[in-house]
């Protein structure tokens, strides 16, 4: 039987919106893709024309991309993109740039986006549990959890479920120990 918990942490990490700065990184990568591929929807002589169907090169720009965003990823805007799609949306337009080993890699991370996300978010904890000087030596700690819980004999070697219910445990074993301190 899975934890609710966990399932809801897996699901809103991936879950999440972009950044602003996500959103901003995408935009530029596509422009940069936009203008190495000539400038498609845009053109100058019939919009220099005053062509009533011409489109300006904003709008050409943006409706390219929402082409190539709905190609990459499903999704015509980055307001609907969340964590899961940033690697494929980044992924598709250094492909389109012609930076294959760039591409590639990105959509490695896509593929381990999710684990790498709980890991992130392990060692976040662990940082805390520095911080707060609530438990001596926290990887080790969590290594210790990791070997007793599922015989793992390092943190990589954690699945996504797994490394989130270290989360947990350790979110829930500080959470503790500040309780017990401030009670005396």
């Amino acid at each position: 039987m899975s934890d609710p918990s966990i399932d809801r942490a897996i699901a809103g990490a991936a879950g999440a919106a972009l950044s602003r700065k996500q959103k901003f990184e995408v935009v530029m990568l596509a422009r940069r893709a936009w203008n190495r591929r000539g400038k498609p929807f845009f053109d100058p002589d019939r919009f220099a024309a005053g062509d009533p169907l011409a489109l300006s090169v904003a709008e050409a720009f943006e409706l390219w991309r929402h082409e190539q965003q709905q190609t990459a990823c499903g999704l015509r805007h980055l307001t609907a993109a969340s964590q899961r799609e940033y690697p494929l949306l980044m992924a598709h337009f250094h492909a389109l740039l012609g930076e294959m080993e760039i591409a590639e890699r990105w959509l490695m991370r896509a593929a381990c986006d999710p684990r790498r996300q709980a890991r992130a978010k392990l060692e976040r904890e662990l940082e805390r549990a520095r911080d707060t000087h609530t438990i001596d030596r926290p990887h080790d700690y969590a290594l210790a959890i990791a070997r007793r819980q599922f015989g793992a004999q390092d943190l990589e070697s954690l699945t996504e479920r797994q490394l989130w219910s270290l989360v947990f445990t350790i979110r829930n074993r500080i959470a503790s120990r500040l309780r017990k301190r401030r009670r005396g």
